[in-house]
């Protein structure tokens, strides 16, 4: 009888400590140097960009715009409800004119 060839499931313990010094070679390579070299030129005085406001100042917004808000702050205080419904809403806009063209 010829013997019997034994396969290991196992990685052979030499190929795994090339694949993780490649691995580390891979990772630590160029790209990396260069970054930490851009990083290092940026010495200088950090300027942080200002947001831009979310609100506007009521001096700067259309006539219409102000009546809107003002309907809502006006139906919130008589009924005593700090966020109106959508059909609230509606309502709202419905009372200050607005009209559905039909289509």
């Amino acid at each position: 009888m010829s013997p019997k060839k034994t396969t290991s499931k196992k990685p052979n313990a030499s190929r795994s400590k090339t694949r993780k010094a490649t691995t580390k070679a891979v990772s630590e390579g160029p790209a990396k140097a260069k970054v930490k070299a851009a990083k290092k030129k940026k010495k200088g005085p950090k300027i942080e960009a200002k947001p831009a406001p979310l609100t506007t100042k009521p001096d700067q917004m259309p006539g219409d715009v102000l009546e809107f808000i003002q309907a809502i702050d006006d139906y919130k205080r008589l009924e005593g409800r700090p966020f109106p419904t959508w059909s609230e809403v509606l309502d709202i806009v419905k009372e200050l004119g607005y009209q559905r063209d039909a289509s």
